[in-house]
């Protein structure tokens, strides 16, 4: 279905950095560049950094080959998800898009089945909830407790003013909203 785009859609990815498509009359909140920095933003983190360390160390050299096996599918499953996201996104506030996993579930099966639109409308919902639990507990936790424990370790900043430098920075690009996010 993706035809190779992981391999087609690099000229592509290369002209999009550059702005090749960028025009200051065309809608949106942030540049085509923000819109990929955002989104890699969200992409890379504990699993890129943390998990190939720790893949290595377990499983040693042939890890690594696995891991550009799941990286190539992983490509094409990440285009068609920005893809997905793109086209069932609410732009009723250009200024303030929204959009995520849980829209594309959501309108994506009122859309094809009409009858399975409150059944989108849950699952998206739940995926929310499933979603909250991770961050609170495996995403950004622990990835300040790591901050919080190597700036300890190498500089002897105590973790709890770690924990409040990130805690204000973080906000400080968040809240925002995806402006400020494509500007950082």
């Amino acid at each position: 279905w993706t035809r190779f785009c992981q391999f087609r859609a690099l000229t592509h990815g290369v002209q999009v950095i550059r702005g090749k498509y960028d025009r200051s009359s065309d809608p949106g909140a942030i540049t085509h560049f923000q819109a990929l920095s955002a989104a890699l933003s969200a992409t890379v983190g504990l699993g890129n950094i943390g998990g190939v360390a720790m893949a290595i160390s377990l499983g040693g050299p042939g890890a690594v080959f696995w891991m550009w096996v799941v990286g190539f599918f992983g490509m094409a499953l990440k285009t068609t998800e920005v893809t997905l996201a793109m086209l069932y996104r609410n732009t009723d506030n250009p200024d303030n898009p929204h959009g995520g996993t849980m829209w594309v579930i959501s309108k994506a099966l009122a859309e094809h089945s009409p009858g399975l639109g409150q059944l989108g409308k849950l699952i998206g919902g739940l995926f929310c909830l499933t979603l909250l639990v991770m961050v609170v507990t495996g995403g950004n936790m622990f990835q300040a407790w790591n901050v919080g424990n190597i700036t300890h370790s190498y500089f002897g900043v105590p973790t709890v003013v770690t924990g409040m430098a990130l805690t204000v920075v973080v906000g400080l690009v968040i809240i925002g909203g995806i402006r400020r996010i494509g500007a950082v």
